[in-house]
């Protein structure tokens, strides 16, 4: 059956999405006030993770598609899960690549 795989990589997508575009806005922010763009790593990350992880979860709910997701078989913990993923994943390549 494709249909959840489909659904998974959409949110997935998703989630990666609003990883980048917070970590533009926090980097252009940082780079304003005069500090290095992509933060210390630590709290900056986990935050971030954290921001586009409800950044993800509002665009559920106001495309209204959390009662769909529930239908074919995507529980809460798999969406808070599927949002966050790219998101600790870029921050822990940013932590190791960059300095």
């Amino acid at each position: 059956m494709r249909g959840p795989y489909l659904v998974q990589w959409h949110l997935l997508r998703r989630g990666l999405f609003s990883w980048v575009i917070a970590r533009a806005t926090l980097a252009m922010a940082l780079l304003l006030t005069g500090n290095p763009p992509w933060g210390d790593g630590g709290p900056v990350g986990l935050g971030v993770v954290v921001l586009t992880t409800a950044l993800g979860l509002i665009e559920v709910e106001r495309a209204r598609e959390r009662v769909l997701l529930a239908n074919l078989g995507v529980a809460l913990p798999n969406l808070i899960l599927m949002l966050a993923a790219p998101a600790l994943l870029g921050e822990i390549a940013l932590m190791v690549l960059l300095p």
